[in-house]
């Protein structure tokens, strides 16, 4: 039995929604990349970085841990898996998105839930973009990553202007 809940009035009901925040990092021991492989059905290699963005929207069977503390009862992704042959996924409900504090733009971010901004604001790379866009004009940060993830570079600059990358705060 698929528990429902009703949300806003006029739009019916709607399955909960569950999530689990990971660091991105894709270090053995770190918790991100055993979730991943158990995820994908595979193990990943030492060298491999997945494309997380292809798993969105995709179906797994989760292991979902209650717990409870101080009166309430709350509800932890511990683990995911494949689904079995022949299992069949409902159709998505929610939206598929992702949020990149790097690349979102200012008014998509602004709209999301208070709990997230409050986290997104409180991390290092939120102070990073913002400094960066206060000193490039907030549009030639791209896709720009704390710690070194590709090639792709930091500043995407289309102008004649020099920019001197020494100032750029990252």
């Amino acid at each position: 039995m698929q528990r429902k809940k009703e949300f806003k009035e006029g739009e019916g009901e709607k399955p909960f929604s569950i999530s689990r925040e990971f660091t991105y990092s894709f270090g053995p021991k770190g918790n991100l990349r055993p979730f991943i492989d158990g995820f994908t059905g595979t193990k990943m290699y030492d060298d491999e970085w997945p494309d997380l963005e292809a798993l969105l929207g995709e179906a797994c069977l989760l292991n979902v841990v209650h717990t409870e503390k101080d009166g309430n009862t709350y509800a932890n992704i511990q683990g995911a898996s494949p689904l079995p042959k022949g299992m069949v996924a409902p159709d998505l409900v929610n939206e598929k998105r992702t949020i990149d504090i790097n690349s979102t733009p200012w008014d998509e971010i602004n709209a999301l839930p208070d709990f997230i901004l409050k986290k997104m604001y409180s991390s290092e790379e939120f102070e990073n973009r913002k400094r960066a866009d206060e000193m490039l004009g907030g549009e030639k940060v791209k896709s720009f990553r704390p710690k070194a993830v590709g090639t792709e570079p930091a500043i995407n600059d289309d102008s004649s202007e020099n920019i001197n990358l020494d100032d750029v705060p990252f």
